[in-house]
C-alpha cells in the first residue's frame, strides 16, 4: 500500500536533511503510529505520503514512493488526494466553508460528485465520525474537539484508501480524544490504511497494528503496541516517548488564600451576548505555575484573553497584587503563547525571535534556547523549524521577555516527553521568577509532572 525505499528529503536552506535514507513498508490495512522526538520526520513522511511536499519546488526529494502500487512522484497532487485523506494539527487549516455540511463534502464537490452521491457520503461520514447533530452548525462556533472530528468526516467523505493524521490529539480534552480514538478504530475496521504521526501514545497503542519509532529522518526501529507497552519506563523515557497508559485524574487544590498575583471576583464574559461564563472568582499566585484546566469549548482560551486585556469583561474585577487593574494594564504587563504560534513568530532567525530586536537580550535569549533544546538551532528561519520546535521557541520568547503575567495555551501540545519536561522547567523558572505563570492545558501528563496548581475550568457557568 505504502512503500518508501531509501528516502531522502532537504527542506530549501536547512543544513541537513529532514529525511535520511528512510525505508519501510505499510500494508493495505494496517494501522501505523509514528512515534518520536519532535523534528524527527514523522510530519514530513505524511507530507509525503498525501503528496503535499511531492512537488514542492524548495524542496528536494530522491528515492522513491509508491501509494497502492503507483509511483507518487508521478502522480498529480489531485490524483493523490483521490488515494490520500488527511488531518492536520491544527483543523482550522484546512476548513474551506462556513458550515459544517458543506465543509465534509468540500473534497466531492471538487470532483464532481452528483447531489446523491454528496448527500449519501455526508449521511456515512457524519455518522461513522458521530457529528450528525454538528451538521447545521457554523464552522466558527465549534470547540477544538468538534473541528477535529469534522476534519475527519472531510478526510473520509471521499472514500480514500488511505488517511493520515498529523498529531490530532494535540488540542484535545481526554472526552474528545476517545471520541477520535473510536473514530480510527472505525476505520480500521473497514479496511483503511492509516498512519498517525502522535505523542500521546496512551489512546492509539491500542489501535495501531505497528510502531515505527523515528529518529534523524528515519525508521530506526519498530515496535509491536505490547512491546511499547511493557517497555521499561526509563528505556522509553531515553527514547523520548510519553507513556502509554491514560494519564489518572487530577483533583482540583483548594486555591491558595491572599491578594498576590491575580484575584478575579465575579467576573463575567460573553460572545456575542452568549455568556462563556458567569461570576467567576479564581486566585493565580505568584510563585507557582497554575494549570487551568477543563472541556473543549469550556472557555479557557477566553480566559486566557481576559487575563491578557485582549477581551473586556462584562462585570466583576481582577486585582493583581491587591490593585485594580484595567485593560490597558493588563496588555501592558502580560505576554501570551498562543494555541497557534504561527500567528506569533515574525523574526528572521530564532535568535531575533527572542531578543525582540534588543541586542542586550542575546545573552538571555541564548540561555532560553539551550533550556529548551533549540540551541543549534539560533541562525533558522522559524518557518523551517517543526512544529514542536516552533511552539519551544514560542515558550523562549516568554522566558526571556519582562512581562510579569505569563499566559501559555496548550504550550505542550505536539511535544514528545523530553521536551515536554523541557517546557515545565522552564515554566518553574518563570514562576520562581515571581510571575504568575498561567498554562490553558488539556495535556495532563504534563500537568503531573509539572506540580502544577490546577484549578478546573470544566463547569464554565457560575462556577460560585
Amino acid at each position: 500500500m505504502i512503500h518508501f525505499d531509501h528516502v531522502n528529503l532537504t527542506y530549501e536552506n536547512a543544513d541537513h536533511p529532514a529525511l535520511s535514507d528512510c525505508s519501510f513498508d505499510i500494508e493495505k490495512g494496517q494501522t501505523v503510529l509514528l512515534a518520536g522526538m519532535s523534528g524527527c520526520g514523522k510530519s514530513t513522511i505524511l507530507n509525503l505520503i498525501n503528496g503535499l511536499l511531492l512537488h514542492d519546488e524548495q524542496t528536494e526529494v530522491s528515492g522513491t514512493i509508491q501509494i497502492s502500487g503507483k509511483a507518487a512522484q508521478d502522480l498529480e497532487q489531485w490524483e493523490v488526494a483521490d488515494l490520500v485523506g488527511s488531518v492536520f494539527q491544527n483543523p482550522k487549516s484546512q476548513f474551506f466553508n462556513l458550515t459544517v455540511a458543506d465543509e465534509i463534502i468540500f473534497g466531492l464537490e471538487n470532483r464532481g460528485a452528483t447531489r446523491p452521491q454528496m448527500e449519501r457520503a455526508l449521511a456515512r461520514a457524519a455518522e461513522v465520525c458521530g457529528v450528525q447533530d454538528l451538521l447545521g452548525r457554523d464552522i466558527f462556533g465549534l470547540s477544538g474537539g468538534e473541528k477535529q472530528r469534522i476534519a475527519c468526516a472531510s478526510a473520509y467523505a471521499t472514500d480514500p484508501d488511505v488517511l493520515v493524521l498529523d498529531e490530532p490529539s494535540a488540542n484535545l480534552d481526554e472526552q474528545s480524544i476517545e471520541a477520535l480514538a473510536k473514530v480510527l478504530a472505525e476505520w480500521k475496521r473497514q479496511g483503511k490504511t492509516v498512519v498517525i504521526a502522535e505523542h500521546r501514545l496512551w489512546y492509539a497503542i491500542d489501535i495501531a497494528d505497528e510502531v515505527f519509532y523515528i529518529r534523524d529522518g528515519h525508521v530506526e526501529r519498530t515496535f509491536t503496541p505490547d512491546q511499547l507497552r511493557f517497555m521499561n519506563a526509563a528505556d522509553r523515557a531515553q527514547l523520548g516517548l510519553r507513556q502509554c497508559t491514560r494519564p489518572p485524574d487530577i483533583a482540583p487544590e483548594p486555591g491558595p488564600v491572599g491578594d498576590d498575583g491575580i484575584v478575579a471576583q465575579g467576573l463575567t464574559t460573553s460572545n456575542k451576548r452568549i455568556p462563556v461564563w458567569q461570576n467567576i472568582d479564581f486566585h493565580i499566585p505568584r510563585g507557582r505555575v497554575c494549570a487551568i484546566t477543563g472541556k473543549n469549548g469550556a472557555g479557557k482560551t477566553t480566559l486566557a484573553r481576559v487575563l491578557c486585556g485582549l477581551k473586556k469583561t462584562n462585570t466583576g474585577t481582577l486585582n493583581i497584587d491587591g490593585q485594580v487593574t484595567k485593560r490597558k494594564q493588563l496588555r501592558a504587563r502580560s505576554f501570551m503563547v498562543m494555541q497557534d504560534v504561527n500567528a506569533q513568530l515574525f523574526g528572521e532567525t530564532a535568535l531575533d525571535e527572542v531578543t525582540f530586536g534588543d541586542e542586550s537580550l542575546k545573552d538571555q535569549a541564548h540561555d532560553a534556547l539551550e533550556r529548551l533544546g533549540l540551541g543549534g538551532y539560533a541562525k533558522r528561519n522559524p518557518s523551517t523549524l517543526s512544529g514542536g520546535q516552533r511552539q519551544r521557541l514560542a515558550v523562549a520568547d516568554a522566558l526571556v521577555s519582562k512581562r510579569d503575567i505569563i499566559v501559555l495555551d496548550e504550550p505542550t501540545s505536539g511535544l514528545d516527553l523530553r521536551h515536554m519536561q523541557q517546557v515545565s522547567d522552564a515554566l518553574h523558572q518563570m514562576a520562581l521568577s515571581d510571575r504568575c505563570v498561567v498554562v490553558i492545558t488539556h495535556d495532563m501528563e504534563f500537568v503531573h509532572t509539572s506540580n502544577a496548581l490546577v484549578i478546573d475550568w470544566a463547569r464554565p457557568i457560575d462556577r460560585r
